[in-house]
């Protein structure tokens, strides 16, 4: 009896089980189905972790084709738990294959690398995807159980070193001298758009009924399409003026919300202490070819000999290098120093007053470098020198213990102190995407007041080459004038300085620039003849008839008689812009007080000539252009590149130099102090591209305007490789599962 209950209960069981089953199989379905596909999307994400941990110790990974090749991974107990293999058919990277399987799980994968980082290190490369973006490794990975798949679409992109325009350990103040002045952030990309500081932030105007200085501004061409805020000011407190008067901003107050819709960036005030990356001047990219520079104190120094001539001197340390007169030519003009190898590594213009570090060379001075210049025995003050590095192609570098320019900075490259760094204003260093830092200190940074210099440029100069560049027949070449070497530079030059300004009687045309010249530079007599005898007007001849109401033609005189009253003259030869050129120098040595009249001499047999010269100072001064006309980033096969921005363009455009606001300083890459950013330079102003990164204070005074814009693509290859190290670090820039 006993055993019938359990048997009718086992059957009753049964029944009920096999009802249960039938009627919940779609349920149970599900349930495997959505415990197969967290696997696979597991999978997924754990296969995207060791591409990157591959990809960030080997950035050639993918790049070359794969041999078949398995490795395993173990858990603690020697469990295995993921085993893989390289696929390849040995010739070519586009068969690549990864496939594997997760025995726990029993899901199996497959990924296909769409491209690597893109290295110019290897021989053979994969067909790049044109839709990756920059610098990034693409991969699509695929996970399989039973009857359910999941896919995901994963980037790596390079890390830069900072995510944001400004970073400071301590405090950060920005202060505008002008009214009209403004303290603009913006990024090149969708993020980086960030000022972070530790300590205070204190800055100009961010609400008031007439507008803001501050600006947050969109990504270049994203401007319709996104919104705002475009970034962020974050810091302990915030103290910013409102409405005139300073006030400490705190999160939700009105005040706040009214400035963040103003300033179209948010706000933020109470953050915790912001962390500086560590940055070894020793691990940083830079040029290739390093050479001991045996001179650390330079001084372009200009005298007066006993005729009253401009002797001009390079002295190092108290020492003679080279001296220059340039009206008996005694001496050479450029001073050319030459490493051990007999290679030249630097040379210098003495009576410009320039220093020039040859492409692809770091000097490397041993004790604390100085750049000065000095002048006795006259009544004006002494030029600021000039430091220009490298050309576009290749930078160059000067890395010393400490280093103080009582001048400017111009060209492609780097400046590393191991102490504390000094330039003096009107400065202009750029860098490219590989070649990243722009200065390094492990002191301060300080940026100076501006002295004069001997190519400064006036508003009038980019008026009369505006007008020079749009007499030409043909651009091409100027426009080509970034990419020149030395030489096609020269030639473009000395074909620049032949374009017409005015012709014979075109005093109307030519006055508007000899008005902005002698502003700068008042005239002499001895200049206004110059100037006359260019432009002066041909004398035509007049003939006046003879009245005689009784003349008549007859065969020996068939005409009436003339009696010639004036004599024919020709007329002036017209103004180009060698005359300008010309007259400007004799106008800057009349205003120092030591006229020269050898830059108004024109006959090509006489003792002095300044043909040479002319052509050096118009090359420098499109060079300088060229620098303000700026670069731009273009994607070519989706990498990017740098290019000039066209001269003829920027000719035609708003005459920079007599702007409200046009950057004094201008560096692009990454700035960086292990002290305080100082920038103090009476009124003028200053553009970063790249990012600002200080260990100190970032002070920022008495500026006609401050701009800062964060590009990521500078701030990636920072770092030397070492040899046989391929690693780099890499974020996951995107992924999509699906």
């Amino acid at each position: 009896m006993a055993l019938a209950s359990v048997l009718l209960v086992t059957v009753v069981m049964l029944a009920l089980a096999a009802a249960f089953f039938a009627s919940h199989r779609a349920d149970l379905a599900l349930l495997t189905t959505s415990t197969y596909r967290e696997q696979t999307k597991n999978a997924c994400l754990s296969v995207a972790d060791i591409l990157q941990y591959k990809l960030q110790n080997n950035r050639n990974f993918g790049a070359v084709a794969f041999s078949d090749e398995t490795e395993t991974f173990p858990n603690s107990s020697g469990q295995e738990i993921l085993s893989l293999k390289l696929v390849g058919n040995g010739k070519h990277p586009k068969a690549n294959r990864i496939i594997g399987k997760m025995p726990l799980s029993d899901v199996e994968f497959e990924v296909r690398l769409v491209n690597n980082l893109k290295t110019s290190t290897v021989t053979e490369t994969l067909e790049f995807d044109p839709e990756s973006p920059p610098r990034t490794a693409r991969a699509w990975v695929t996970a399989r159980r039973g009857n359910v798949t999941s896919h995901i679409d994963v980037i790596f992109k390079q890390s830069p070193f900072t995510t944001a325009s400004i970073t400071s350990n301590s405090d950060i103040n920005v202060e505008l001298a002008n009214s009209d002045g403004y303290w603009l952030l913006g990024a090149m990309q969708q993020s980086g758009n960030n000022v972070r500081a530790s300590g205070k932030i204190r800055g100009p105007e961010v609400w008031s009924p007439t507008g803001a200085a501050v600006q947050f501004t969109a990504p270049p061409g994203m401007e319709r399409k996104a919104k705002p805020p475009y970034g962020t000011m974050q810091g302990k407190e915030l103290e910013m003026q409102v409405d005139g008067v300073y006030t400490y901003l705190k999160p939700g107050m009105e005040k706040t919300v009214q400035s963040e819709a103003t300033i179209k960036g948010v706000l933020s005030s109470g953050g915790g202490e912001v962390k500086i990356p560590e940055l070894d001047a020793k691990s940083l990219q830079g040029a290739s070819r390093k050479v001991n520079f045996p001179h650390s104190n330079i001084v372009f120094e200009t005298s007066e000999n006993a005729k009253g001539d401009n002797v001009h001197r390079l002295m190092s340390d108290g020492k003679e290098l080279a001296h220059y007169n340039p009206k008996n030519y005694g001496g050479d003009r450029t001073f050319v120093w030459h490493d051990s190898t007999g290679q030249k590594a630097a040379s210098f213009d003495l009576e410009n007053r320039v220093m020039t570090v040859s492409p692809d060379i770091e000097l490397q001075v041993g004790t604390q470098f100085s750049l000065s210049s000095t002048t006795h025995g006259q009544s004006f003050g002494s030029l600021q020198p000039t430091l220009v590095l490298g050309n576009s192609d290749n930078g160059a570098g000067l890395q010393a213990s400490g280093i103080d320019i009582d001048g400017s900075v111009g060209g492609f490259g780097a400046i590393k102190s191991s102490a504390g760094l000094k330039v003096a204003a009107k400065s202009s260093l750029s860098t490219t995407p590989d070649f990243g830092i722009a200065l390094h200190a492990k002191g301060d940074v300080v940026l100076t007041k501006p002295g004069a210099n001997a190519n400064d440029g006036l508003a009038g100069d980019f008026k009369t080459f505006s007008h020079a560049a749009s007499s030409g027949s043909s651009n091409t070449t100027l426009d080509k004038w970034g990419y020149l070497d030395d030489a096609g530079m020269t030639a473009e030059a000395a074909s620049f300085k032949g374009r017409p300004l005015a012709g014979a009687g075109g005093s109307s045309q030519f006055q508007p620039l000899w008005d902005e010249l002698t502003a700068d530079f008042p005239a002499d007599q001895r200049a206004i003849s110059y100037r006359d005898a260019l432009l002066k007007a041909p004398v035509a001849e007049v003939r006046e008839v003879d009245n005689n109401p009784d003349w008549v033609p007859t065969e020996a005189e068939p005409e009436r008689p003339t009696i010639v009253t004036t004599q024919a003259e020709p007329g002036g030869p017209g103004a180009t812009v060698d005359n300008y050129v010309r007259l400007r120098e004799y106008l800057r040595s009349v205003k120092k007080g030591a006229a020269d009249a050898s830059w108004l001499e024109t006959n090509p047999d006489a003792k002095v000539s300044r043909e040479q010269d002319v052509t050096n100072l118009v090359k420098n001064q499109l060079s300088s252009f060229q620098l303000s006309a700026g670069q731009q980033t273009e994607e070519v096969n989706g990498q990017p590149v740098l290019s000039w921005n066209s001269l003829s363009s920027f000719f035609k455009g708003t005459n920079p130099y007599s702007a409200t606001y046009a950057p004094d300083m201008l560096f692009r890459g990454l700035v960086y102090t292990e002290g305080n950013f100082v920038f103090d330079t009476q009124r003028q102003g200053v553009y970063i591209e790249g990012a600002l990164v200080a260990r100190g204070n970032v002070d920022i005074k008495n500026a006609s305007g401050a701009q800062f814009v964060y590009n990521s693509d500078l701030l990636q290859n920072l770092f030397a490789p070492e040899k046989d190290d391929f690693s780099i670090p890499l974020e996951r820039a995107y992924w999509a599962f699906y």
